[in-house]
């Protein structure tokens, strides 16, 4: 706008020359292309394709953001990759201890069940030891249950022959006396062992049986009938005994 000023202002000067006239149209011509360039923006110029063109150093500064853009990305995926191969590590060696872990554990089951199975074993072993060693200890148990009550018989008999005036009663029983001798002492070799108790114990009623109750001390023996006989540590036959009581309790 300055410039156009100062043409009219140079044209109203002009105008008082006589060769104003004559070149008046150039003048009005020429302020008309300067306000045109004055006011016209500044444009930028276009390629073949139509699209404006982008300065040198806007394309170089962009160029430059992206490339910085591109490290970060890079820099950023480096780390990342990075600390996946660390995660990687650490599970590698988390699956290792694991492995190690369980072989071990597996191992220790191992071991306790090969004890275990062993302690079973020879448990299982011991119970049929014992449970043979008991049969076959036991086996005759049957056989003196039923025998010890015609044998005490016979014994009784024995006893009151020996004990009859007549001598040839007694001589004649003295023999049997001596075989029923022979005959006990194959049963104890065998575990069978007489159980006769002695005149003044206290009666028990796990190898004693009462065969008759009179006046005398409280549960003392006061007399012996028959003799027991117990297999081992198993009473086959208890001892039939006299056991004494007061007066006041007896029925």
């Amino acid at each position: 706008m300055i410039f156009v000023d100062l043409d009219l202002k140079k044209m109203k000067k002009n105008s008082e020359n006589p060769n104003f006239a004559e070149n008046s149209e150039q003048t009005q011509q020429n302020v008309v292309a300067q306000n045109e360039k004055i006011q016209e923006p500044e444009k930028t110029e276009v390629g073949s394709d139509s699209k404006p063109k982008k300065s040198r150093r806007f394309l170089k500064k962009e160029k430059q953001t992206k490339l910085e853009d591109l490290e970060v990305q890079i820099q950023n995926l480096t780390t990342k990759n990075i600390t996946l191969e660390i995660d990687a590590i650490k599970l590698k060696d988390k699956i290792k201890k694991l492995e190690e872990d369980f072989k071990l554990q597996v191992k220790t089951f191992e071991e306790k069940a090969t004890k275990k199975v062993k302690e079973l074993k020879n448990d299982l072993q011991k119970k049929v030891e014992n449970e043979t060693e008991l049969i076959k200890k036991y086996s005759l148990q049957p056989f003196f249950e039923e025998f010890s009550s015609p044998f005490l018989n016979l014994k009784k008999a024995i006893s009151f022959g020996t004990a009859s005036k007549n001598s040839e009663i007694s001589a004649y029983v003295k023999g049997f006396e001596m075989l029923v001798n022979q005959i006990e002492n194959v049963l104890e070799n065998f575990g069978l062992v007489k159980i006769y108790p002695k005149i003044g114990d206290f009666f028990d009623s796990s190898v004693h049986e009462i065969y008759e109750i009179i006046k005398g001390d409280k549960d003392k023996i006061l007399d012996v009938v028959s003799p027991g006989y117990k297999l081992h540590d198993r009473i086959v036959k208890t001892a039939l005994v006299v056991v004494g009581k007061p007066d006041d309790q007896q029925d």
